[in-house]
């Protein structure tokens, strides 16, 4: 089988996977979950494998802004197939699986080349690694909010049985969107501590000091709605909204710059 093939098979996974779980919420079938969970975890295995073929150039790291866009969704892709065996949110997968299959064209049609020497810049390799993996938890932390957005939007419109048939509870909702937000935050909290006591903020290129700038904005959104939650029983659309808010200052700052270029 040709390499270079692999990324159509991959989003194809994605596709038949995605039309199972649509097809189980029309025609609700526990065979449609069971075929379209082990196909996600087919295709999420074989994005992996995709992955590695295109990030390990020669003993160097390729991390093109496409490779990491679409290691993002890989590992928020991961996260979400554990959670789905402990809560009902396999509905989240409708969602991520195009994300998925937008990540693994843009890496075909925008290959890009930014080669990082692991053993010359381990310090900034580790740093871009954890700091995906944080993008990652916030990625489907946004996704979450987003979905719970429009289920409250569904329910003040008196849509009941839509709700009930395509989401679960929305205390459900909002628990694993806190989860996601708290363990987000702790990773978000590791990443700007580190920037501060191993580098010299000072000396630090200003598209550097802005994207921390722009972090610390971020992580102070997330940290407040972390504090509301616990003190002022803060939930629902709010949480959702600011949360989407705080994503996309994190957005910005891992991409307003050409690190990955």
């Amino acid at each position: 089988m040709q390499v270079q093939s692999l990324p159509y098979i991959n989003i194809a996974l994605y596709a038949i996977a995605d039309s199972l779980l649509a097809m189980q919420l029309i025609k609700p079938k526990v065979l449609f979950k069971t075929l379209g969970l082990l196909l996600f975890a087919i295709a999420i295995l074989l994005h992996g494998y995709v992955l590695y073929q295109a990030i390990d150039v020669n003993h160097v790291q390729n991390l093109s802004v496409s490779n990491v866009i679409s290691m993002i969704v890989w590992e928020a892709a991961i996260i979400l197939w554990f959670a789905v065996l402990r809560l009902p949110v396999a509905n989240l997968f409708l969602i991520i699986a195009p994300c998925a299959m937008l990540s693994l064209l843009l890496m075909i049609i925008f290959p890009g080349k930014a080669l990082i020497d692991v053993q010359l810049e381990q310090k900034l390799f580790l740093h871009i690694m954890f700091s995906i993996m944080t993008f990652s938890v916030f990625s489907l932390a946004f996704v979450q909010a987003f979905v719970l957005s429009i289920q409250h939007q569904l329910l003040k419109k008196k849509q009941i049985f839509t709700v009930r048939k395509i989401f679960p509870s929305v205390e459900m909702m909002e628990y694993l969107l806190f989860i996601l937000i708290h363990l987000g935050f702790i990773m978000l909290t590791m990443i700007l501590v580190s920037s501060f006591i191993f580098d010299d903020f000072a000396i630090l290129p200003n598209s550097i000091k802005q994207k921390v700038f722009i972090s610390i904005a971020a992580w102070l959104i997330f940290g407040i709605i972390i504090a509301l939650r616990k003190f002022r029983g803060w939930q629902g659309l709010k949480s959702a909204c600011w949360s989407m808010v705080a994503y996309l200052l994190l957005l910005m700052a891992y991409f307003s710059h050409k690190l990955f270029t």
